[in-house]
């Protein structure tokens, strides 16, 4: 990197650090890029060069978003900005799910973050997608591990511990599955609820003449959160397949 390109660049991380408690304005800092940072850098605090590194990381993770969100819509990042102008809720899905992605903790949340902006181009899946957009801002990487997991096999739903009353017949038990919960299950679990992720039925079941209710369940709103998270890896699974296990026949 040459002289200029590294003043450039430390501009860029003061203004970030600058304005990176507001979310408006963080965004606004990563439409500018560097140059337009450069021009409008002011302060000179010592504390600002490490501020800057968090302001940075959190810019490559908007940038991050943005090449996952181009991959998925085949088309460059700035044709996608293009068509979210023109639409206030597209708009507002953008920027929401750069937020998002600006504070995401794992790859895999910022890459379906991406994805959604580009799905939320489609008219008829904008409100879908904002309203993932704003679930997914709201799960941390331990809420969403779980509901994946609970997603990939609920048939007979899940308990949060092994009953100390009656069996529990092929459900499924978290604390088992997520030995290292035990102080967090409760709140992980009503997280998931609160936002509709799942939910508790109130149908009671027998077995050998115990009634015992169904278990937790992921539902359809929960499911299409999960399999948007899961995406990359089932797209990694079929990259690894042999060609004759692809699951399309092409052949005419």
């Amino acid at each position: 990197m040459d002289n200029d390109n590294r003043r450039v660049g430390a501009a860029f991380d003061k203004t970030l650090a600058n304005i990176g408690g507001t979310a408006v304005g963080f965004l606004a800092a990563a439409y500018l890029g560097p140059d337009a940072a450069a021009a409008i850098s002011g302060g000179t605090a010592p504390w600002l060069e490490e501020l800057a590194r968090i302001a940075r990381r959190r810019f490559e993770k908007v940038q991050e978003a943005g090449d996952a969100a181009s991959r998925a819509a085949g088309c460059p990042f700035e044709d996608l900005i293009e068509q979210a102008i023109g639409d206030d809720r597209k708009l507002e899905l953008l920027t929401q799910a750069l937020h998002a992605a600006s504070m995401a903790e794992d790859a895999r949340k910022i890459k379906t973050l991406g994805r959604a902006i580009a799905r939320g181009m489609d008219d008829a899946r904008v409100d879908e997608q904002r309203r993932i957009v704003s679930t997914l801002a709201a799960l941390e990487p331990v809420d969403a591990r779980v509901l994946v997991m609970m997603a990939h096999d609920d048939k007979n739903g899940w308990i949060k511990r092994p009953s100390q009353s009656g069996p529990s017949v092929g459900t499924g038990v978290l604390l088992e599955a997520e030995p290292g919960l035990d102080s967090l299950i409760d709140s992980v679990v009503a997280r998931l609820q609160t936002l509709g992720l799942i939910s508790d039925p109130d149908s009671a079941r027998s077995w050998h003449g115990v009634v015992y209710k169904s278990g937790l369940k992921t539902t359809t709103f929960g499911k299409l959160c999960a399999d948007a998270l899961n995406e990359e890896a089932v797209m990694e699974q079929e990259a690894d397949k042999p060609e004759d296990e692809c699951a399309f026949d092409i052949r005419e």
